[in-house]
């Protein structure tokens, strides 16, 4: 049973090509980033900042609609300025703005940094899903 499951994906990974696997991996490492994040971000945020967990809701909250806003800038930058150099800044944007939040001295000034962060989070996302569509042919795309 091991032998067919590990057959079975082998035939997977080669019926798709190399790029695609890189930029799957390269999605991978941004997406888990910033999963692991936020549920430290919740207990750092009670206790340096003695707020309770419906502020930290809210700014969670603001935090998805600002990223919502991201994708739709993000698709516009994607368009005008290319998918592999957009990737690039999200990764780098997404990786300084978790510094810039260890560095904020105040609830409110995370507040504002997590509006400004959530933009930067989330524009990646369309030059990603666009990159696909470049690399994988028709019938192997997602319907």
């Amino acid at each position: 049973m091991f032998k067919n499951t590990l057959r079975r994906a082998s035939q997977i990974y080669h019926e798709y090509p190399r790029t695609f696997w890189r930029l799957a991996f390269i999605t991978f490492i941004d997406r888990i980033g910033g999963a692991l994040i936020f549920p430290f971000f919740a207990l750092y945020l009670t206790s340096k900042f003695d707020v309770g967990m419906a502020d930290v809701g809210v700014l969670f909250a603001t935090f998805s609609i600002s990223s919502f806003a991201g994708s739709t800038v993000g698709g516009a930058l994607t368009d005008r300025f290319g998918r592999k150099g957009i990737i690039i800044f999200g990764l780098i944007a997404s990786s300084f703005s978790a510094l810039a939040m260890g560095f904020a001295n105040s609830f409110q000034m995370f507040f504002v940094l997590a509006l400004f962060i959530g933009i930067l989070s989330d524009v990646a996302g369309p030059a990603h899903q666009a990159m696909v569509a470049d690399i994988l042919p028709e019938e192997k795309r997602a319907d």
